[in-house]
């Protein structure tokens, strides 16, 4: 209980810091003003793709449980998957444990093998990343790297590992710290009690990289990335009449995709950041920036509270969630 707490109140500060970054000097009344615009029939089209991009990324996850020779139903899958970014909407990243938690119950995954398939698939979600800002590289290279070094900066990173005695002494105690608990695990003098959940764990990370479905799995994998885009297609429709380009937009996708990988509940103060930084790289106001990140936060915020509350209350009348072949043994 007091390391959630802990992690909590660090993910408080991050998003304070972040808000902070963002909303400095800023006219906060005419940003609220904009934002209070909106026209919800676009923002209403932004929630149906936001919906089913969560069909999209549970069907992704879902083939990489199987994977591991456990089955698992459609809705039952959706439902522990919502119940992780439900979860994840007012704490730091601790929706994996509820939505394996709930896995184990609902179609007997063993909690370490779903575990592995989460650890797999935010390697996957970061190479979806990293592809997308490589594609904004080479559009904007020079004003994505400012972008990357203004942030080091303000967050006083970069002073930091300027210093020659901190990154020595930084690089010496990660690789010691990673020798030793390695050389300690595999004489099983740490982790005992827990060894054979943590290699189960490590199975499962591994098996889940050699996925048999591959190719569909990526097409899950585009299509999540497309109701995204076109989320944030509308939701900028919703606020502005500017005509907007493609690689705007997929800018931006890429961007508050990033932003949801940072370490803050709800996604609050590092979407506002990270959305202030796509709209200037495309010469936009700041002010506009700012309107469209508090949208965008407020609308995929209140609309995963939403769609939780929802099923929470489905679940808890009709039990529908629930498999009723359960996974025994390995498939």
């Amino acid at each position: 209980m007091k390391n959630k707490l802990l992690k909590t109140l660090l993910g408080i500060f991050v998003a304070a810091v972040f808000l902070f970054l963002s909303l400095r000097n800023q006219p906060i009344k005419d940003i609220l003003s904009t934002v209070f615009s909106a026209k919800i029939g676009y923002v209403l089209l932004a929630l149906l793709f936001y919906f089913i991009s969560y069909i999209a990324r549970s069907e992704k996850w879902r083939i990489q449980v199987e994977n591991l020779n456990y089955k698992v139903a459609p809705k039952t899958a959706f439902y522990a998957l919502m119940l992780h970014f439900f979860t994840n909407s007012f704490t730091i990243k601790l929706g994996a444990f509820v939505r394996c938690g709930n896995l184990r119950k609902t179609a007997s995954v063993p909690f370490s093998s779903c575990l592995g398939s989460y650890l797999s698939e935010c390697v996957f979600d970061f190479l979806f990343m990293f592809t997308g800002i490589l594609i904004v590289l080479t559009i904007k290279f020079d004003e994505v790297l400012a972008i990357l070094v203004k942030l080091l900066n303000d967050w006083g990173i970069t002073k930091l590992f300027n210093n020659p005695l901190f990154v020595t002494v930084f690089v010496v105690v990660l690789v010691g710290v990673i020798v030793l608990c390695a050389v300690l695990y595999k004489k099983k003098l740490i982790f005992k009690k827990y060894h054979s959940k943590i290699k189960e764990f490590v199975d499962s990370v591994k098996m889940t990289f050699k996925l048999k479905r591959f190719f569909i799995f990526l097409m899950w994998g585009v299509l999540l990335w497309g109701m995204l885009f076109f989320m944030n297609l509308f939701l900028f429709k919703a606020l502005f009449n500017n005509e907007i380009s493609f690689i705007f937009v997929y800018t931006l996708t890429t961007f508050t995709y990033a932003a949801w990988l940072i370490p803050s509940p709800g996604g609050i103060g590092s979407v506002e950041y990270f959305v202030l930084q796509a709209f200037l790289l495309f010469g936009l106001s700041e002010t506009s920036a700012l309107a469209f990140g508090i949208l965008s936060n407020g609308f995929t915020l209140l609309s995963t509270l939403f769609f939780g509350f929802v099923l929470i209350i489905i679940q808890s009348i009709f039990g529908v969630f629930v498999q009723k072949d359960k996974n025994t043994q390995p498939a």
